[in-house]
């Protein structure tokens, strides 16, 4: 499997800002990406032979 980036694959958003002199960011998943970790547990719990999501 290769790399993603998961802004440019809009697994997460991501908002910008100053205040004063100090950056900050904050990210948040959106829904495609909440799908493609869900999609993700599944697979790894099938991997792994166990049932962990409700």
């Amino acid at each position: 499997m290769l790399p993603v980036d998961v802004e440019d694959a809009d697994y997460v958003a991501t908002t910008k800002e100053f205040r004063g002199a100090k950056p900050r960011t904050w990210i948040e998943a959106t829904e495609t990406g909440r799908k493609a970790f869900a999609g993700y547990l599944v697979n790894l719990e099938r991997a792994l032979g166990v049932r962990m999501s409700p």
